[in-house]
C-alpha cells in the first residue's frame, strides 16, 4: 500500500475484495497453482494424483477444522474447499511437469 499522509488504526473493517466474481477466482486459481508447480518443480518436489489427493484433503482440514474456517458459516466452508482445490491442481500439475515429453 502507498500512502499520502498519516498512518493511523482505522477504525473499522478494510473491505478488500481480490476475487469479486467467480470466473476471476479460478482463473487466478489456475494462474497461482501453474506458477506454484513450476517453482516446486524446479526445486526438486514432485507432485502426482496421489499426493494432489493428500495434499489437498490435508489443505481443506486445515482451513476449515484447524484453523477454525466452520465458524464462518457457509463463506468458511467455501473457503476451505478453494483452498483444497487449489492445492490439489498444484500437485497434480507438478506431476504433469515432471513426466518425460
Amino acid at each position: 500500500m502507498i500512502v499520502e499522509g498519516r498512518i493511523e488504526r482505522l477504525e473499522g473493517e478494510l473491505l478488500h475484495h481480490s476475487m469479486p466474481t467467480l470466473e476471476g477466482a479460478l482463473d487466478k486459481m489456475n494462474r497461482y497453482s501453474s506458477g506454484r508447480a513450476v517453482d516446486k518443480v524446479a526445486a526438486g518436489r514432485k507432485g502426482g494424483l496421489a499426493s494432489a489427493l493428500s495434499h489437498g484433503l490435508w489443505a481443506f482440514v486445515r482451513c476449515y477444522m484447524l484453523r477454525r474456517g466452520f465458524l464462518d458459516g457457509r463463506l468458511g466452508f467455501v473457503l476451505a474447499v478453494y483452498v483444497a482445490e487449489n492445492t490439489y491442481y498444484r500437485y497434480l500439475k507438478m506431476g504433469l511437469l515432471a513426466q518425460p515429453r
